[in-house]
C-alpha cells in the first residue's frame, strides 16, 4: 500500500500540473474567468498540501488550520469557478457568505483547542464545495450531457470521500488531535482526489475546447449586429431540392436607412436594426428562419402554412415596427416594406422563391414603403 506522503505528493503533483494548464489556457482567453477561479483554487490546494505534509511533524495545531484554510478556500475557488462556467458571471455576497460560514467554525474550534472538530469542520466544508460544484456542472448538462453529467459523479465522488474523514474522527471521540490522521478514510479520500484531479481536469479542458468550437460556429453563421443567421447560414439551411407546398419566404427593407444614419448618426441605425431583428425573433414560430441579408435588408422563412397566415405575420411584423416611438418630432418611428412569396406549386426552387419576393418588396417600395406585397390580395398599411 502507498503511505500517505506518498500520496500528498500526488495530489500536489496533479493539482500542479492541472493548475499551470488551466492558467495557461486562460492566458489565451481572458474572458474565460471560470479558468482563472480554478487555477486560483489548484494554487491554494497545492500550498495546502504542501503545508499539511511538511509541517506535520512534529504536530502543531497552528499549521494545521493554515492548511486546512488554504484547502478549504481552494475548494470554494473550485465552486466560484464551476458557477462561473455554468451562468458566465458570479455575485461576491453570496460566495463570500458561504466562506465565513464554512471557515468560522474550523477557525473557532482550533482557537479553543478542539483541533479534531476542526479536522471535521473542514472535510464537511470540502464534501460541501465538491458537492455544489458537480451540483452546477449538473445543472447545465443540457450543454455536452455526457461531460457534464460525468463531471458532475467526479465532484461528488470527491465531496462524498470527505465524509469518512469526518465520520471516522467523530466515532473514534477524537475531538483533540495530538498528531496528524492516519487511517483508511484518508487513504481513500487521497486516492479519490488523484483520480478526480485527472478526470475533472481531462473533461474541463474538453468542454472549453468544445466551447470555443461552439462559439466559433455561431459568430460564422449569425450576423454579430443582430443575433440572427447571416446570408450564407440561411441558405445553408433552406432544402436545394424542390420546396414544400407552403413554405413562404418574407422579405424586407427598412425603409429610409440611409437617411436614419444621415440624421440622427449610424448608433440610432444599429439600434433599429436591433429592434427590428428583435420584432421578427418574437414573431417567428419554432422551425422558422430570420437572417440578415443585406445592410438594412432582411428575410424570414417560414415553415409551411396558408397564403394568409403568412400574410398576417408580415403584417404584424410591420406593424410593430411602426408602432415604435418616433424617432424626432418631424420624422416618426422607423418602418419596414415587406414582399411575400408562397410556394404554390411542386418542383419550385429556393431561388425563384426568393425572386418572387424581391419583386414582391420592390412592389411595396414602389407603392410608397410601409406596406406588403405579394400575391393576389396586397395588404396596405
Amino acid at each position: 500500500m502507498l503511505d500517505q506522503y506518498t500520496l500528498l505528493i500526488a495530489i500536489g503533483i496533479a493539482a500542479a500540473g492541472l493548475m499551470l494548464t488551466l492558467l495557461v489556457t486562460w492566458i489565451g482567453a481572458r474572458r474565460d474567468s471560470y479558468l482563472l477561479s480554478w487555477g486560483a483554487g489548484l494554487g491554494l490546494i497545492v500550498l495546502s498540501v504542501l503545508v499539511y505534509g511538511a509541517f506535520s511533524t512534529p504536530y502543531v495545531p497552528a499549521l494545521q488550520f493554515v492548511a486546512f484554510e488554504l484547502l478549504i478556500s481552494g475548494s470554494a475557488l473550485v465552486h466560484v469557478g464551476a458557477v462561473q462556467f455554468r451562468t458566465g458571471r458570479i455575485g461576491i455576497v453570496g460566495p463570500v457568505l458561504l466562506w465565513v460560514g464554512t471557515t468560522l467554525p474550523l477557525a473557532l474550534a482550533f482557537a479553543t483547542g478542539y483541533s479534531g472538530v476542526g479536522t471535521m469542520m473542514l472535510n464537511l466544508g470540502c464534501a460541501l464545495y465538491f458537492s455544489l460544484a458537480g451540483y452546477e456542472f449538473w445543472r447545465g448538462r443540457a450543454e455536452a450531457p455526457l461531460a457534464m453529467w460525468t463531471q458532475s459523479l467526479l465532484y461528488w465522488l470527491t465531496g462524498a470521500s470527505f465524509l469518512p474523514c469526518a465520520a471516522v474522527l467523530l466515532l473514534d471521540g477524537k475531538l483533540v488531535l495530538g498528531e496528524r490522521p492516519s487511517n483508511w478514510a484518508e487513504d481513500l479520500n487521497s486516492l479519490v482526489i488523484i483520480v478526480a484531479l485527472a478526470g475533472i481536469g481531462a473533461l474541463a479542458l474538453a468542454i472549453n475546447q468544445q466551447r470555443i468550437t461552439n462559439a466559433e460556429r455561431r459568430r460564422a453563421s449569425t450576423d454579430s449586429l443582430t443575433g440572427l443567421l447571416n446570408r450564407r447560414a440561411l441558405f445553408g439551411t433552406v432544402p436545394t431540392e424542390a420546396l414544400p407546398e407552403g413554405l413562404a419566404v418574407l422579405m424586407f427593407d427598412l425603409d429610409h436607412f440611409k437617411t436614419i444614419n444621415d440624421s440622427f448618426g449610424h448608433g440610432v441605425g444599429d439600434q433599429v436594426l436591433r429592434q427590428f431583428a428583435s420584432i421578427l425573433d418574437d414573431s417567428l414560430r419554432a422551425g422558422d428562419q430570420a437572417a440578415r441579408i443585406g445592410g438594412e435588408e432582411f428575410c424570414v422563412v417560414l415553415q409551411p402554412l396558408s397564403r394568409d397566415d403568412a400574410r398576417l405575420v408580415a403584417e404584424r411584423v410591420r406593424a410593430r415596427l411602426a408602432g415604435l416611438p418616433a424617432l424626432s418630432a418631424g420624422f416618426g418611428p422607423p418602418t419596414v416594406s415587406a414582399g411575400l412569396a408562397v410556394v404554390e406549386s411542386a418542383g419550385e426552387t429556393f431561388e425563384t422563391l426568393l425572386a418572387r419576393a424581391d419583386a414582391a418588396l420592390y412592389a411595396a417600395k414602389q407603392a410608397g414603403r410601409n406596406c406588403v406585397r405579394g400575391g393576389d390580395t396586397d395588404l396596405a398599411a
